[in-house]
């Protein structure tokens, strides 16, 4: 159940992303940060500092 939870919030990401910048600026950086993290599981040069400290 635990592992669900983060599932559907991912995808409701990106629908939210385009209308809550439109809707309001404060979105924007709500998504920012979001997708900061999910970027740096792709394997970007990011995660190499991420890694450790983790």
């Amino acid at each position: 159940p635990p592992t669900l939870s983060p599932i559907p919030h991912i995808p409701r990401s990106p629908y939210k992303f385009p209308s809550s910048p439109l809707r309001i600026p404060g979105g924007n950086i709500y998504i920012s940060p979001l997708k900061s993290p999910y970027k740096i599981s792709e394997g970007l040069p990011t995660p190499t500092k991420m890694t450790p400290r983790s």
